[in-house]
């Protein structure tokens, strides 16, 4: 009886495949519409969290402000806000157990001339004696700013390639703000977030950058703190925030500083992941219910057209619960069906659309050179997990089944005498 009942459902959505076909598109789209949504989200996210590995867990920074806005300025290089930051600061925090450096650094903008080509670059001061500590996982040609150093800067491959017209060299000078420096040093770049920290600034020794733009000597823009290899990075951010908090004499909850590591921006990632799962989640819903609607209403069109069928079937032994089980089969292959095919084009959908947004985006960005976000966006893909796809295809045919039941409960009440009467 039961393998009986399967073929009479598998051969009624044969005999009416225009309908099923229209039925089954809703459930399809509801489905590719999470597929290819959640997809793409995860691929950018976990694509990510893969270049997170190669940002420097062990360097915390330190900004003004104390708000969120700070992670521009911490990452960036953004330092629109008047620095609260000092000498004694880098100081105090150098004395904390698990810091092993504690640098200052300013951050600017100024002219850049070099073969008689100008461009507005951003610039960073640095205490000479410190920045190879803090660029100690950077590859780079030539050397990094030593001791002793006044007049000279280290660039970044990005910006010694693509901003002038000719790619500058090591022992070539440039001109900052009417001033002349050599080039030392030139960092490689590399395919990660590292790039984004420090990939699109000139660096140069503090004390020069302090006399082309007069900052008094005891500001920084912000402070940078490498944590040593058997401290917890935790324990040194809380006190980090004690120690500022102390030296600034504020309370919990004042700061007018922002302690930004890198576990803190995963963090933030996550978060912005998080949102978008519940935005997504809500329109992919609104796309379920309308394919579940479409399977009631195919199936309760079915239990009317069928009457006469049911009445025969019932005369010849069927009971109320086979005739039950018969429509709810129907609802739960078609849910089937459209969840696998669902599956399948959401993700097609997905890389499609997400090709296709890094070419246009690419395409816009082609006359302004390669910068270190570029690296980062390339070779992006979505992410198809086992769980999504065995979760969406029970969801599928969960949702068939719910939709067919109130039609399959009206078909297994049908009297015999009733519907062999129909026509």
């Amino acid at each position: 009886m039961f393998l009986d009942i399967c073929k009479l459902s598998i051969r009624s959505l044969i005999n009416r495949r225009t309908r099923t076909l229209l039925t089954l598109i809703g459930i399809i789209i509801g489905v590719a519409a999470v597929v290819g949504l959640i997809s793409v989200t995860s691929g950018i996210n976990d694509h990510i969290m893969s270049q997170m590995s190669f940002l420097q867990y062990d360097v915390i920074n330190i900004v003004p402000g104390g708000n969120t806005e700070s992670i521009e300025s911490a990452f960036l290089g953004s330092s629109s806000r008047v620095s609260l930051l000092t000498e004694k600061d880098v100081r105090e925090l150098s004395k904390i157990p698990g810091v092993g450096v504690a640098c200052g650094s300013l951050i600017g903008y100024g002219m850049v001339n070099y073969e008689g080509q100008q461009s507005m670059i951003p610039l960073m001061g640095y205490d000479s004696r410190k920045f190879s500590d803090l660029m100690k996982s950077s590859s780079f040609s030539g050397r990094l700013l030593s001791a002793g150093d006044k007049y000279s800067v280290v660039l970044p491959e990005v910006i010694a390639n693509n901003v002038f017209k000719n790619p500058v060299k090591l022992g070539k000078k440039i001109n900052i703000n009417g001033e002349d420096f050599k080039i030392v040093g030139i960092i490689k770049s590399s395919d990660s977030l590292l790039d984004i920290q420090y990939g699109i600034s000139v660096f140069m020794p503090s004390s020069s950058m302090r006399k082309l733009f007069d900052i008094d000597k005891n500001i920084v823009h912000r402070i940078q703190a490498t944590i040593k290899p058997d401290a917890s990075i935790e324990r040194v951010e809380v006190d980090i925030k004690e120690t500022l908090r102390r030296t600034h004499k504020v309370h919990r909850g004042e700061e007018d500083f922002s302690v930004i590591s890198s576990l803190a921006l995963k963090q933030f990632i996550n978060i912005i992941n998080g949102l978008l799962s519940i935005l997504i989640g809500g329109i992919a819903g609104i796309s379920l219910l309308v394919g579940a609607i479409g399977i009631a209403n195919t199936t309760y069109t079915s239990v009317t057209e069928r009457t006469k069928e049911i009445g025969i079937m019932k005369a010849i032994g069927a009971k109320s619960n086979d005739i039950m089980f018969m429509f709810l089969l129907e609802s739960a292959i078609i849910g089937l069906v459209g969840g696998i095919l669902g599956c399948i084009i959401g993700a097609g959908l997905g890389e499609g659309f997400l090709q296709i947004g890094l070419f246009v985006r690419e395409s816009q960005m082609s006359g302004f050179g390669m910068l270190p976000i570029d690296n980062i966006m390339n070779d992006i893909h979505i992410s198809l997990s086992p769980k999504l796809i065995i979760g969406m295809i029970a969801l599928s045919i969960l949702i068939g089944i719910i939709s067919g039941v109130f039609p399959a409960r009206k078909a297994s009440k049908l009297q015999p005498v009733e519907t062999l009467r129909y026509e």
